[in-house]
């Protein structure tokens, strides 16, 4: 008759057993795919590694759209219209900047999905001013926002005007074929910050029907002083506007204002922006939001493609199983992309780009080329790209390139990425199984302590050895089991 004291331990000892079992067999037998759907955080898809084989981006010839005596430079927007028309908005002037050189905003329309552009009508001109920088989107119900930097050229280098210029923009209900008023942002909507406050990038649909878009303030002189990127965010539909801060304060003098940015919503309140930091050596920063753009962490550096004088044009793609993917377009001389699973950006921030991926070589002929702005389908990966080639000083020409992006991938190679090859579900039930079973020796000792047996030294050893190789046993099961 065993003794009370044997009996408990013994009931111990195999409810573990049963209980351990019991969690093999759940853990073992679930599912990858639907613990992939509920929690794509958890896992990393092609942005490292040997499967970024999982993307095809193609591209299709480029061809000049815009070709004149007119200085565009890489100020310009696109959106694609309700209607399916694109509609490219360029600043026209004479000079990349400087006195005289009033730019005015013009729009161009294309019918025929990108193929052709002509000019459609003048959207905004100011006596006095250049009229540059642009941003553009669409709003959650159909309505087109151009946001435009009102410059005073005439005096760049004078330090008592109070101010450069407004942050002015018009919106479209009908695709385009009529506009709104001028409507320019409030210092209350600046928080101070309208001493040139430039847009640059795109207007995004976030939650809830807010719609944002990036712009760069300075707090006084553009060339000299202080300057921040920022976002500025309405929930009515462009009726009133907000503004928050994404990156800190920077300087032209110190190599770290953050200038030119652009933005990619991944859905549920989370954003990720990536600024042009003014440099001797240009280099990008990158930022992400949780809250639908309310506040903003920086999450590190990265290069997107060498001496690129602009900040990338960023677009979201879905791959097969419907992941959301960021992809970064950057061109200096030669195009570049770059791509990011959206899940592993917000965890892992910078250092979830992968290589710089090098495409189309060649097709800038010469100067800079910049890539102005991008649209891109999320669900099918087709987009339009526009650039601009130009020489500092001279004329340039806008070019139009059709890109395509494919990602497929498998659940099995989302998790082999970061757990490593999947382990056969027979395996981590042996592995439990025999862990278990091993530590069966010291239900064996403690019964036979409890009655008074002699203890065989022999024995306790061999007992001791067993109990390790079985701990070491059933933590390579949790592990296997934890690794998916």
């Amino acid at each position: 008759m065993k003794s009370l004291g044997q009996q408990v331990i013994a009931g111990v000892f195999a409810s573990v057993f049963l209980i351990g079992m019991f969690g093999a067999m759940t853990s073992v037998f679930s599912s990858p795919e639907s613990d992939l759907r509920a929690s794509a955080e958890e896992y990393t898809s092609a942005t490292r590694g040997d499967i970024i084989v999982g993307v095809n981006i193609s591209f299709e010839p480029y061809r000049d759209i815009v070709n004149n005596a007119g200085y565009h430079g890489p100020l310009a927007g696109l959106v694609k219209a309700p209607n399916g028309d694109y509609l490219m908005f360029v600043r026209n002037g004479t000079s990349h900047a400087g006195p005289g050189d009033y730019g005015i905003l013009e729009v161009y329309r294309s019918t025929d999905d990108g193929v052709s552009f002509s000019f459609n009508l003048t959207l905004l001109a100011v006596d006095d001013r250049d009229v540059r920088n642009i941003a553009a989107g669409v709003g959650a119900t159909g309505r087109i926002f151009v946001f435009a930097w009102v410059f005073d050229c005439d005096n760049v280098s004078s330090a008592i005007l109070p101010e450069l210029g407004d942050l002015d923009y018009k919106y479209s209900d009908n695709s385009g074929s009529t506009w709104s008023v001028v409507h320019t942002m409030t210092i209350a909507v600046m928080d101070d910050w309208t001493d040139d406050s430039s847009p640059y990038g795109k207007l995004e649909i976030l939650d809830n029907g807010r719609i944002g878009f990036p712009y760069y303030g300075f707090d006084s002189r553009w060339n000299v002083n202080n300057t921040r990127a920022r976002f500025c965010y309405s929930d009515d539909n462009g009726a009133n506007w907000t503004s928050t801060n994404i990156s800190a304060v920077g300087s032209f003098a110190t190599n770290d204002a953050a200038t030119e940015t652009d933005i990619a919503y991944l859905g549920g309140g989370q954003l990720v922006a990536i600024s042009r930091i003014e440099a001797v050596s240009p280099y990008h920063h990158m930022y992400t939001s949780v809250d639908n753009g309310v506040t903003w962490i920086p999450r590190g550096e990265r290069v997107f493609a060498s001496n690129s004088m602009r900040g990338p044009t960023l677009a979201t793609i879905k791959d097969n199983a419907g992941g959301i993917w960021v992809v970064a377009f950057a061109v200096y001389n030669n195009y570049f992309y770059n791509l990011a699973y959206g899940p592993d950006l917000m965890a892992d921030g910078s250092a979830a780009w992968a290589g710089v991926q090098q495409w189309a070589p060649g097709s800038v002929a010469t100067g800079y080329g910049l890539i102005g702005a991008g649209v891109f389908d999320e669900d099918t990966g087709r987009g339009l790209l526009i650039a601009t080639e130009y020489s500092l000083g001279s004329t340039a020409k806008i070019s139009a390139q059709n890109v395509n992006v494919t990602i497929t991938m498998s659940y099995e190679q989302r998790i082999d990425a970061r757990y490593g090859p999947q382990v056969s579900p027979i395996i981590k039930l042996t592995f439990v199984f025999l862990g278990l079973l091993l530590v069966l020796p010291l239900l064996s000792f403690a019964m036979g302590a409890m009655e008074g047996e002699e203890t065989n030294i022999a024995g306790l050893i061999g007992s001791v050895v067993l109990i390790v190789v079985g701990a070491i046993m059933l933590v390579v099961a949790y592990k296997m089991m934890a690794g998916g």
